[in-house]
């Protein structure tokens, strides 16, 4: 079983990567969505075009409302604990 420290040690590393994952996230979300702006006036209306949209729309709107919603929230929930687990450490 791993101490307090550990797991405080490993938590800030979480924090840190998991920031950067969101990060790196939300940037390929906005390229996309630059892509497509490009490609769509030289798209055509096919079958494939409404396919790829019709696959890529939940996946999109899941993306988006994971960083708009749900990032902010577990970044403040992770960094109170974390700062919890910090203070609780140098008062032991």
């Amino acid at each position: 079983m791993s101490s307090l420290d550990d797991t405080y040690e490993m938590m800030g590393l979480f924090r840190q990567r998991l920031e950067a994952f969101n990060m790196h996230l939300d940037e390929s979300m906005r390229e996309l969505r630059q892509w497509h702006q490009v490609l769509d006036g030289d798209w055509p209306q096919d079958q494939t075009k409404r396919a790829y949209i019709d696959l890529v729309t939940p996946l999109e709107t899941f993306i988006t409302n994971y960083v708009a919603h749900t990032v902010p929230s577990f970044e403040t929930f992770l960094a109170g604990q974390y700062h919890a687990l910090g203070a609780f450490l140098q008062d032991n």
